[in-house]
């Protein structure tokens, strides 16, 4: 969708928090290569920095330096709008789809406000996550966040076991035959975590590893879905959940 009115049309990733207005703050590597180059920011236009950890600075390009190859862009940052964390947090931890279906994956969970992502590896899970690929996915995060103005970084963390899932939240299994997502007990709980399995679905064995853990069976709709577009169904449901 198109910038808001008086919002700019550019916006840009600093690793770092962000402090108050002032600056330059120097952005370089392949985000100022991104702007500089493929978006061609020029001086004086309005931009606007996420720090990813709930501060947005809005400010203008003071200067671009360095080479074409390795720009470093100077924004004077005019005021900077802080959001606090987000009072709940729903994750998604999901087996890997194959190809570029799980950058898909990533860039819709983190328009929908979904807190976090885990590779999770399951008995009849085809695809990996390795270093490289984690790497790619939380630039998608990045990117993401970016464009659908998010202040705070979806989280990309490494595979994880089905102990690890059942560990620090509430937790729902997308199943079919479940109770409707929404309707859960748990599905506005402060901090949930739902599973969605492989395209060969979880073994009897691990789902009853995951009942006997305290995970609750949901449905996300009466289709059978990609792992993606169950991944997502299931992060609208549970961030808009309410009590």
């Amino acid at each position: 969708m198109p910038a808001p009115s008086g919002k700019p049309a550019h916006r840009l990733y600093a690793d770092r928090p962000l402090a108050d207005a002032g600056g330059p703050v120097i952005v370089s590597g392949a985000e100022a290569h991104h702007a500089a180059v493929v978006k061609r920011v020029r001086v004086g236009e309005p931009v606007a920095i996420h720090d990813g950890a709930g501060g947005v600075g809005f400010g203008t390009v003071e200067s671009i330096g360095g080479s074409k190859k390795s720009p470093e862009l100077a924004i004077i940052i005019e005021r900077v709008e802080r959001s606090p964390l987000p009072t709940r947090r729903v994750e998604v931890w999901s087996a890997v789809p194959k190809g570029d279906r799980a950058g898909h994956l990533i860039d819709q969970l983190s328009q929908v406000g979904v807190g976090g992502w885990r590779p999770l590896v399951t008995a009849r899970s085809v695809a990996e996550a390795g270093e490289h690929r984690l790497e790619r996915l939380q630039r998608v995060a990045v990117e993401s966040m970016k464009q659908c103005g998010r202040a705070w970084l979806m989280d990309v963390g490494p595979e994880a076991s089905l102990d690890e899932a059942l560990a620090g939240a509430a937790v729902l299994v997308a199943q079919a035959g479940g109770v409707p997502a929404a309707r859960h007990p748990a599905a506005a709980s402060p901090s949930v975590r739902v599973l969605v399995g492989p395209e060969g679905e979880f073994t009897d064995e691990e789902l009853d590893r995951l009942r006997a853990g305290g995970a609750g069976l949901v449905a996300l709709g009466p289709h059978v879905m990609r792992i993606e577009t169950a991944a997502v169904a299931a992060g609208a449901l549970l961030v808009n959940a309410t009590a």
